[in-house]
């Protein structure tokens, strides 16, 4: 299982709560098991997708949604975020397969304690840092993404 994001965490409760067989491997990045002020303060600084977002990114989601749900369903999304403390922080343990933890070490949206802090909190897991990137390495590192992916993935 791969997850981005918010798909990082749905992987990583999951994986916690399916059993050992249910998943083998898991990809995460971009991910946190909780919020701390940093990430709300990363999320306030893009809570206006129509100010605050690059109109390439904007448009592509308004694409899929439409301008108007999309402007409610992200309007909820902050909403619910900024009340969040704890995600799925107990759940780690229960995390059995192997997991490769990818963070680029500047992501703009996701604090620099939590991919140390899932490395740390996952049994079976390993962290890859991208020194330069941001919050879309596999968009921005594709090959050499891929190429940890697969790595990963085959056991090579």
């Amino acid at each position: 299982m791969l997850g981005w994001s918010d798909g990082g965490i749905t992987g990583m409760i999951l994986t916690a709560g399916a059993g050992s067989s249910a998943v083998q491997k898991l990809i995460i990045w971009g991910a946190n098991a909780y919020v701390n002020e940093e990430d709300r303060a990363a999320m306030h600084r893009v809570r206006n997708p129509a100010t605050d977002w690059s109109p390439a990114f904007r448009d592509a989601c308004t694409a899929i949604y439409g301008e108007e749900y999309f402007r409610r369903l992200w309007d909820r999304l902050v909403a619910h975020y900024m009340r969040l403390d704890d995600i799925c922080k107990a759940d780690l343990g229960a995390i059995s397969c192997p997991v490769l933890i990818l963070h680029g070490d500047l992501d703009p949206m996701i604090s620099g304690e939590h991919p140390v802090h899932l490395v740390n909190n996952i049994g079976n897991a390993t962290l890859y840092r991208f020194p330069k990137g941001k919050h879309n390495i596999h968009q921005r590192y594709a090959e050499e993404f891929n190429g940890l992916v697969a790595d990963f993935l085959t056991g090579t």
